[in-house]
């Protein structure tokens, strides 16, 4: 597994905690060495505390006494993060490496920012972060200014398995927040003011020269169901349902036209921001074009491998059951070109079309992405269990699916669909065996209500019996 290391980082701009005895140690060691050097027995934290400011360049504006009577003691009791770089500097005094210790950080954080911000990091790029990471790229967004971390889906099952993610890698609870978007289509006229259930007002902004009005809601959370109201200015009165479930897709209704509902986690964490581009390559900003997938992938594990292909074809993958194909495309060619060399590693074939779309189809490839990567998304999945159904049904001989179709209906009258799933055939294709029981005359069709309903006339019961006769004998 590849093992990050604090000399990959901007040694000024981060902090780390050590567990007590390997900070402690460190210190102590590093300021009798420095005895040892200067050959004065006496204020050892005094001589430390001087030589790290001249030789640091994040305690460069501090005065010495100030670190030796403030921050060095504060060190050696683990009360008080130590910057990188003089980590570097203690290392490189007491003699030890610094990828000896490094195993044994607690924590990590921005030198600009507050100690409960910092994340417990493992230094890894293990399945959590590295899974994390290309969420971000495929689906999620960092600010310019690093100050926030956005990722957003309308199911809530992958919202779920996000917040296990971020969790794994470390980040505070106080960093995450989450809100659901809401966006309606309204008519060309101007909007009043929209409010909840409650009749609390909600901020909203218009889109699309007027066509559509969207809101967010901070309270609307798993498991909830709210409506709202849309109050236009010539007195109409918009609508909207909206339902969040525990696994699946949000479950919107309008009572005008469309309506869209996305739920947005944020995490607030400039260190996690800092690290996901620094260390994996995440682009803050506009990026949809320039992303990559980070180098370390095709050196890591398999797990991490196929924890990112899933979660990365849950973002901005999907299956076409009809075509029976699996899609996947983002506006940045380098990544497309990215990921199906990494299918490929699994020995999964896939073709890029001309608008740049990943395309897999064919029964083997299908079924080795699908026994390879886990999607987060019980509906792509249950899409391409059922793509791979199609694939494992037999061929009928001539004739014998229309004996099929007969021996269901001599025990019970059936629509063409409940025919379809019983004998797990196509519905064009047992419609177009129906129909040729019905111009033999095996077959009649009542047209009294929908879905029409099939049964055996006289003239196919028999021919059945003398079926069952001959298979007797």
């Amino acid at each position: 597994m590849t093992q990050f290391h604090l000399a990959d980082l901007p040694q000024h701009d981060f902090c780390v905690l050590f567990d007590l005895y390997t900070q402690k140690e460190l210190v102590e060691r590093a300021a009798i060495a420095i005895t040892l050097k200067t050959k004065i027995n006496w204020g050892k934290y005094k001589s430390l505390g001087s030589h790290l400011k001249t030789s640091c360049k994040s305690l460069s504006e501090l005065r010495p006494e100030s670190i030796s009577d403030s921050y060095i003691p504060q060190w050696k009791r683990c009360t008080k993060f130590i910057p990188v770089d003089c980590v570097m500097e203690l290392c490189k005094l007491s003699g030890s490496s610094v990828e000896s210790i490094e195993e044994n950080i607690r924590s990590i954080k921005l030198k600009s920012s507050p100690n409960k911000s910092a994340i417990s990091f493992k230094f890894l790029y293990d399945v959590p972060f590295a899974t994390l990471a290309e969420i971000v790229k495929a689906e999620g967004h960092i600010k310019k200014n690093f100050s926030q971390c956005t990722i957003c889906n309308e199911d809530m099952g992958f919202i779920l398995y996000v917040k296990r993610l971020i969790k794994q890698v470390g980040i505070p609870d106080n960093s995450v927040y989450s809100h659901v978007k809401i966006e309606a289509a309204i008519p060309n006229t101007d909007v009043k003011e929209v409010i909840d259930s409650g009749g609390k007002l909600i901020n909203f902004y218009i889109r699309y020269d007027g066509k559509k009005v969207s809101f967010c809601d901070t309270q609307l959370g798993i498991g909830g169901k709210k409506e709202y109201e849309i109050i236009l200015c010539d007195g109409r009165r918009i609508k909207l349902r909206v339902t969040i479930p525990r696994d699946s897709k949000i479950v919107r209704e309008s009572s005008y036209a469309i309506c869209s509902a996305v739920f947005t986690l944020t995490i607030t964490n400039m260190t996690f921001a800092k690290l996901l581009s620094l260390l994996a390559g995440v682009p803050s900003g506009k990026k949809s074009k320039i992303i990559r997938m980070s180098t370390m992938i095709y050196t890591a594990p398999l797990d991490v491998k196929r924890s990112v292909i899933g979660a990365v074809f849950a973002c901005e993958g999907w299956i076409e059951q009809k075509s029976r194909r699996i899609r996947f495309y983002v506006d940045s060619r380098d990544y497309i070109t990215d990921l199906k060399n990494l299918l490929e590693m699994f020995g999964v074939v896939s073709c890029v079309e001309k608008r740049g779309y990943i395309s897999i189809t064919g029964r083997e490839n299908i079924n080795l992405f699908s026994k390879n990567f886990d999607i987060p998304i019980k509906e792509k999945k249950a899409k391409i269990a059922n793509i791979l159904d199609t694939y494992q049904r037999t061929t009928f001989t001539k004739g014998e699916c229309l004996k099929k179709v007969m021996m269901l209906l001599s025990h019970d009258a059936l629509s063409c669909n409940a025919i379809s799933k019983e004998l797990k055939r196509h519905k064009d294709t047992i419609f177009s065996q129906v129909n040729k029981g019905i111009s033999k005359g095996y077959i009649r069709k009542d047209i009294t209500n929908y879905p029409y309903i099939y049964s055996l006339t006289e003239e196919g019961l028999i021919a059945m019996c003398d079926i069952n006769d001959m298979s007797r004998h």
